[in-house]
């Protein structure tokens, strides 16, 4: 029997039992930290280009839309580490402190009562976080990367490098697309790949 979806959403920091526990009410999630990064995805992201870029050279509007997601992973280094940590402590510790708009680990050490956590019990925990980040970064694969980053608005910075016209935007077409025919075949793929768990 076909299974009720109501509601897709994304993994957030952390893929966890509580995630994988909300299929049980036909929420299922995208292992990206933001939804966004979804529609980006290699697949969807090349076929877009290659459909609506006015660019002849299709392979450099691509490249360097990958390389501006790897320039802002690699920006948003201390930001990312310190809101692993925080959610970490969330997890362990009841940490309620606001996750989203941590800067780097000094300021979540400025939030977190020290009575309740050292800055060195802190540092510690950050440790795997900062070697978790350079191997990403030290990788350079895109669909890693673009899983992993953490960045609002993704679609609105990489406007400008798409080439499209003007009348062409990227998150309506995106869906226009995966509603033709031409989509179909990909919509399979991309349900196998990222949710197999829903049963048609």
């Amino acid at each position: 029997m076909p299974q009720k979806v109501y509601g897709i959403v994304d993994c957030d920091y952390k893929m966890d039992d509580y995630l994988y526990s909300l299929t049980a009410d036909g929420i299922y999630h995208l292992p990206f930290f933001e939804i966004e990064n979804f529609l980006l995805s290699e697949e969807l992201l090349q076929i877009m280009i290659e459909t609506y870029c006015l660019e002849e050279n299709s392979v450099t509007v691509v490249s360097n839309v990958k390389q501006k997601i790897y320039d802002l992973f690699v920006e948003q280094r201390d930001s990312w580490i310190a809101k692993h940590v925080a959610f970490d402590l969330r997890d362990k510790f009841d940490y309620r402190g606001k996750i989203k708009s941590l800067k780097d680990i000094e300021q979540l050490k400025a939030l977190y009562n020290a009575e309740r956590k050292s800055d060195d019990e802190i540092d510690e925990i950050a440790k795997k976080y900062i070697t978790l980040h350079s191997e990403l970064v030290a990788g350079k694969d895109y669909s890693t990367i673009l899983r992993h980053l953490d960045a609002k608005g993704l679609i609105a910075q990489c406007r400008s490098l798409f080439k499209f016209g003007k009348t062409v935007h990227y998150e309506q077409q995106v869906f226009t697309l995966l509603n033709s025919d031409k989509g179909d075949l990909l919509l399979k793929k991309i349900r196998y790949q990222y949710l197999s768990e829903i049963k048609a």
